[in-house]
C-alpha cells in the first residue's frame, strides 16, 4: 500500500478548492461552468482515496473501532452543518409560506440525520419546488458520503485488512454499482443522482487507487503528465457537461478518472500544477471547502428567492460572501471541534450531533396554526402571504384537474407520464387503451403538455356540450422526440393517432408551452395528421416567467390595476421566453399545414402588459406558478376561447363533420 501516512496532503487540498470552485460557480449559473456538478462526485473519489485506505490499515493492525470510526466522522461533518443549516430554517422562516416552509422543515430533518438524498428523491416531480428554490438541496451529498462511511467498514470487514481481498471486494461492488447507475440513468435520473448506491464505485474507484497505484518516480515529465492529465479531465468535463446529460453512470467516468490521476500523481517540486495546487491561496480554500460548500447554497437560495430575478452578479456576491461565513465557519466551529480534547470524547460529541435532529423533530411538532400566527409579527409578512395564496391555488388545481378523483372535475386524462421513462412501449399501450376505451362519440382529442392540459380544461369549460380527451405528457410538445438524452416524449406518436381515428376522434387541438421555434419532429407529427385525416386547431403559447408570477406582484414591479384587474410588465410577465415570437412561426407552421390557429396569448397580454390576477375583496391569483393557470385562470381562458371565431368555427365544424362519419359508418 502506497499510502501509508493519512498526514494532510496540500495537494488534495488544492483539489478540493478546485471541486468547491467548481460547485459554487455552477450554483451561481457561470454559463462557462455549466458541468460544474462534477466537483461533487471530485469529492466523492477523494473520500474514497482517503478513508478506504485508513480502514484497510486499522483492520489490518486490528485496532479497528467502528463506533470510533462513526464518532470521527460526525466530529468532522456535523458542528459545521449547525450554522449554515440554522440560517437556512432562518430564511425559510421570514420569507417561505407555511407549505413552504414544512417542506423544508423536512428538509433539515433529513440533512440532520444524513438522509437528505433518500428525502430529496421522494419530493422531486414536476410540479414539486423548483431545484434552485430548496435551501437545504445540497445536502444530499452529505446523505451519500454519510451512508457510504456507515456501510463500507461493514464491507471491508470480510477482507480483514488484507489488500488483495479488499480490492476484489470493491472491484466486485464498483462493477455492480456502475451497471446499476446506469440502470438507473436511463430508467430513473433521479434515484441515479441521489442514492448511494449507484454513487458507491466513485468512492470506491479512490480507494482503489490509493491502495494499488504505486510510489511512481518523481520525475517531472510523469508529474507534469498525470497531474495535468488529470486536471484537464475535471476541466475539461466542467466547461463541457450540461446538466441534462445522462449522469452519473458512464458520464461520471472521465471526473472519476481525472480524479485519481490528480490523486496518484507523484511529486515533483519541478511540477507547475503542483506547485497551484500547494499554494497558499489553494490550501486556504481547500481546507475551508467543506464550510465553503455548506454556506454557499441557502446564500445564493436566500438571493433567488428574495430577488425577482437574481442575475450572475448577485449569485456570484453570495458565493464571495460564503467564502467569508466560511472563514469565521472554519475558525470558530471546525477547528476547534477538530483539535480540542474535549471534542474528542464521545459524550459532547453525541450531544453536538443529537442538537440539530432534535431542533428538526420539535419545530416539525410544534408548526401549527399557533407557530403560523407568530410569523404575522415577523418582516417579509407580503411575501410570505403571497406565498401562502400561491400554495392555496395550486391545491386546488391539484384537487380538481391534475389528481383529482372526480371524473366530473378532472375529465378524461391520457398521461404517458407513469411509464413513459420506464417502458414506452407499454405507455404508448396504456394512452392507446386510455383513448379506445373513452365513453364519447366523435371526441376531440386534445395533445400536448402541462400547458395542454390547462387548454383542455379551458376548452371542457368553454364548450362543455363537445367531449374532449387530453393525450398528454410533462415537459413535451406534441410529437415524437428525445428533448434530454434521458426522455422520449409521447413514443409512438403515430400508433396512438391511428388509435385515435379508429376510435372516431373528429379533431385533434395541440397545446404546449411550445419550443422556441419551429421544429422537424413537430413537422412529422403534421404528416401523420394530415396523413390521417385530421381536422387541427394549434393552440398559441402563455406567458412563462423565470420566477412564480404572484410573487413580482409582491416584489414592487412595476403593475397597474384596471377594473379589478391586476397587470405587470410584458417583460417581466415573460422573463424565460418570448411568446409573441412562438406564436409567430405557429402561426407560420399552421397556416403552412392548412390548419386553424388560435392565438392564446392576446387572451392575458397586449404589448406592454399580462393580466395575472383580479381583486375585489380578496386577490384571485390566475397562475399560480411561473406558468400554469390556476382554477380562476382557467375560466378566465375559456371564456377567451367561448367567444374566439376561429376556434369556435374550427370546432361546430368537425364535430359536425365528426357526426357525419360517424353516421355513415
Amino acid at each position: 500500500m502506497n499510502k501509508t501516512s493519512l498526514d494532510r496532503r496540500r495537494d488534495i487540498d488544492g483539489l478540493r478548492a478546485l471541486a468547491v470552485l467548481l460547485v459554487a460557480l455552477y450554483h451561481a449559473r457561470l454559463h462557462d461552468i455549466r458541468g460544474g456538478f462534477i466537483g461533487v462526485d471530485v469529492f466523492f473519489v477523494i473520500s474514497g482515496y482517503l478513508i478506504i485506505p485508513m480502514i484497510v490499515s486499522a483492520q489490518a493492525a486490528e485496532r479497528f473501532g467502528y463506533f470510533g470510526f462513526m464518532l470521527r466522522r460526525l466530529r468532522r461533518l456535523v458542528p459545521a452543518m449547525i450554522p449554515p443549516l440554522i440560517f437556512a430554517l432562518a430564511i425559510a422562516v421570514l420569507i417561505l409560506g407555511d407549505e413552504r416552509l414544512v417542506e423544508t422543515l423536512k428538509n433539515f430533518l433529513g440533512a440532520a440525520l444524513f438522509v437528505s438524498n433518500q428525502v430529496f428523491l421522494v419530493q422531486s416531480g414536476y410540479f414539486q419546488t423548483a431545484a434552485d428554490e430548496r435551501l437545504l438541496l445540497h445536502t444530499w451529498s452529505l446523505g451519500v458520503e454519510f451512508q457510504f462511511y456507515a456501510i463500507v467498514p461493514f464491507l471491508l470487514a470480510l477482507c480483514r485488512g488484507r489488500r488483495l481481498s479488499a480490492t476484489i471486494v470493491l472491484a466486485i461492488s464498483s462493477i455492480l454499482s456502475f451497471v446499476l447507475s446506469q440502470y438507473f440513468v436511463v430508467t430513473d435520473r433521479e434515484a441515479a443522482f441521489y442514492l448511494m448506491a449507484p454513487r458507491f464505485w466513485e468512492f470506491a474507484a479512490g480507494g482503489l487507487a490509493a491502495l494499488w497505484i504505486p510510489p511512481l518516480s518523481s520525475k517531472a515529465l510523469i508529474s507534469i503528465l498525470l497531474r495535468g492529465g488529470g486536471l484537464s479531465l475535471i476541466v475539461w468535463c466542467a466547461l463541457t457537461y450540461k446538466s441534462d446529460m445522462m449522469f452519473p453512470g458512464i458520464g461520471a467516468l472521465l471526473p472519476v478518472v481525472g480524479s485519481m490521476l490528480v490523486l496518484a500523481a507523484p511529486s515533483s517540486q519541478r511540477d507547475p500544477l503542483l506547485k497551484i495546487l500547494t499554494s497558499r491561496i489553494a490550501n486556504w480554500i481547500g481546507l475551508r471547502s467543506y464550510s465553503i460548500y455548506l454556506w454557499h447554497w441557502p446564500l445564493i437560495v436566500g438571493a433567488t428567492i428574495y430577488f425577482d430575478r437574481s442575475n450572475e452578479a448577485v449569485l456570484l456576491t453570495m458565493v464571495a460572501l460564503s467564502f467569508v461565513a466560511a472563514a469565521f465557519s472554519y475558525r470558530w466551529v471546525e477547528r476547534p471541534t477538530q483539535e480540542r480534547p474535549f471534542w474528542r470524547a464521545a459524550a459532547p460529541m453525541l450531544a453536538v450531533s443529537a442538537l440539530l435532529p432534535v431542533v428538526g423533530i420539535l419545530s416539525l411538532v410544534s408548526f401549527g396554526e399557533q407557530a403560523s400566527r407568530l410569523r404575522e409579527n415577523l418582516p417579509f409578512a407580503e411575501m410570505r402571504s403571497m406565498y401562502n395564496a400561491i400554495t392555496t391555488e395550486k391545491a386546488a388545481y391539484f384537487k380538481t384537474v391534475y389528481d383529482s378523483d372526480d371524473s366530473q372535475a378532472r375529465g378524461y386524462q391520457c398521461s404517458q407520464d407513469p411509464l413513459q421513462k420506464e417502458n414506452p412501449q407499454a405507455a404508448a399501450r396504456l394512452a392507446v387503451k386510455c383513448i379506445v376505451d373513452a365513453p364519447f362519440s366523435a371526441p376531440v382529442l386534445v395533445i400536448g403538455d402541462s400547458h395542454g392540459r390547462d387548454v383542455f380544461q379551458a376548452l371542457r369549460v368553454a364548450f362543455p356540450d363537445i367531449p374532449f380527451i387530453l393525450y398528454h405528457q410533462s415537459n413535451c410538445a406534441p410529437a415524437h422526440y428525445a428533448p434530454t438524452s434521458d426522455s422520449d416524449c409521447f413514443s409512438p406518436m403515430d400508433a396512438v393517432l391511428a388509435a385515435a381515428r379508429d376510435k372516431g376522434v373528429s379533431a385533434v387541438v395541440l397545446a404546449s408551452s411550445w419550443p422556441g421555434r419551429g421544429q422537424s419532429h413537430l413537422d412529422e407529427t403534421a404528416a401523420t395528421l394530415k396523413r390521417l385525416g385530421f381536422p387541427v386547431a394549434v393552440i398559441g403559447a402563455t406567458p412563462v416567467s423565470k420566477v412564480d408570477m404572484p410573487r413580482l406582484l409582491s416584489k414592487g414591479q412595476e403593475q397597474r390595476e384596471e377594473n379589478g384587474a391586476l397587470y405587470i410588465r410584458y417583460k417581466s410577465a415573460n422573463s424565460r421566453s418570448d411568446p409573441g415570437a412562438k406564436e409567430s412561426w405557429l402561426q407560420a407552421w399552421a397556416s403552412g399545414n392548412g390548419w386553424t390557429f388560435v392565438p392564446k396569448l392576446r387572451s392575458f397580454c397586449d404589448t406592454d402588459w399580462c393580466h395575472i390576477a383580479d381583486r375585489d375583496e380578496k386577490l384571485h391569483l390566475l397562475f399560480w406558478d411561473e406558468q400554469h393557470l390556476t382554477i380562476r385562470g382557467i375560466s378566465h381562458l375559456a371564456k377567451y376561447f367561448s367567444s374566439e371565431p376561429s376556434l369556435t368555427t374550427f370546432l361546430k365544424a368537425a364535430r359536425a363533420g365528426g357526426h357525419e362519419n360517424g353516421a355513415a359508418s
